[in-house]
């Protein structure tokens, strides 16, 4: 029985945890915007040119409404709602996933893999482009960096 209560307080306490990252986020864009810097949304990602997000280091997110398992990206089900799964990692997307450590560029990552997977570099280049874009969709990654003020809100 007291195991079940320190889940649910833990999971209390990641949900807490990921409002407030959230709302912070939004309140550090606010003041960039008065600022003057522009800000645009995750969702956007695909709209930037390539020589941008080739200078993009990818992080991925600590905490958040999701779970690996296995080679499974799974959403954790929220009030009753049962977990689902929201992207199928390949073990070439695991490799990559797990270098995106808010140190490593688009562009790096993607060099490495023409060497190491002997495929062309546009190839690896749009390949981890498109994992990028497709789990900072799911907010599971994102930007990091002072150039890449990008906020997490979803319009």
């Amino acid at each position: 029985m007291t195991t079940r209560l320190k889940k649910r307080e833990r999971k209390e306490t990641m949900r807490r945890r990921h409002f407030f990252r959230s709302f912070l986020a939004d309140t550090i864009s606010a003041f960039d915007e008065v600022r003057g810097q522009r800000q645009m949304s995750l969702n956007d990602l695909d709209k930037l040119p390539d020589d941008i997000l080739r200078k993009m280091a990818p992080v991925r997110e600590t905490f958040g409404p999701y779970a690996v398992e296995q080679n499974q990206l799974v959403a954790l089900g929220t009030e009753g709602r049962a977990p689902r799964v929201i992207h199928v990692l390949d073990d070439w997307e695991i490799h990559v996933w797990q270098q995106f450590d808010g140190m490593s560029t688009i562009d790096a990552i993607s060099r490495q893999h023409t060497l190491t997977h002997g495929v062309q570099p546009d190839e690896a280049y749009q390949r981890v482009k498109s994992l990028f874009i497709a789990l900072s969709s799911y907010m599971v990654c994102r930007p990091s960096g002072p150039n890449q003020s990008i906020d997490h809100r979803s319009g």
